[in-house]
């Protein structure tokens, strides 16, 4: 699948997708192997996806764009506190394409 069609088919479900995932405060939302491994992937990527990489991971992994960024500030948090001083990195608000994340989720062997 080439990346015009893989954006079209994330349209669709963002279009299809009337029944939002909401994110619940007071009960914890555990997150599966797969999940995981794939979130740690973006994080190698990125420490701050955008809110539009967000949003595709929030409906490819059927999990709530709110715990994804809850994910990833802890990640970032727990990151911060291992480090050496001086070897933090920033890189804000990167925008992963579609295919790259397809490519993660189902097509690396690793994260199946």
């Amino acid at each position: 699948m080439n990346e015009k069609e893989l954006d079209a088919i994330i349209g669709l479900l963002k279009l299809g997708n009337k029944k939002k995932i909401f994110y619940d405060s007071k009960t914890k939302l555990k997150k599966n192997i797969k999940q995981r491994k794939v979130l740690e992937a973006i994080f190698k990527i990125t420490s701050y996806p955008s809110s539009i990489t967000q949003q595709d991971l929030s409906i490819l992994l059927r999990i709530p764009q709110r715990s994804i960024q809850i994910w990833f500030q802890n990640a970032r948090h727990k990151m911060k506190n291992t480090q050496l001083e001086g070897n933090c990195f920033i890189d804000e608000n990167n925008d992963i394409p579609v295919s790259i994340l397809y490519r993660i989720i189902f097509e690396d062997s690793d994260y199946k």
